[in-house]
């Protein structure tokens, strides 16, 4: 989503709807919302919908990317229905498939 030579920016563990307009106005390319429970950037699922749903609307070129930390399938797939995300983010001891 960057047509131009200038750097890609990505702003990690949103927690806010402030915190992502001023990212979003600042020119951002995407944030990154933090679904791994362990963290103090953790964001539940519903209150990343309302970001993502407000994203969506005010700057829709924001890419909207999930990180998850050895979830299982099930959470990421209840996350994923629950969540308007562009991308996927896993750490931890995932495989590839």
């Amino acid at each position: 989503m960057n047509p131009t030579n200038t750097t890609w920016c990505k702003v990690c563990g949103v927690t806010t709807l402030a915190d992502a307009m001023a990212s979003a106005l600042a020119g951002v390319d995407a944030l990154g919302f933090n679904f791994y429970p362990s963290s103090a950037r953790f964001l539940a699922p519903a209150k990343a919908a309302d970001i993502c749903t407000q994203l969506k609307i005010t700057h829709p070129r924001v890419q909207k990317i999930g990180l998850f930390v050895d979830a299982p399938a099930a959470e990421v797939i209840a996350t994923l229905a629950a969540v308007d995300l562009d991308l996927l983010q896993f750490h931890g001891d995932e495989s590839a498939e």
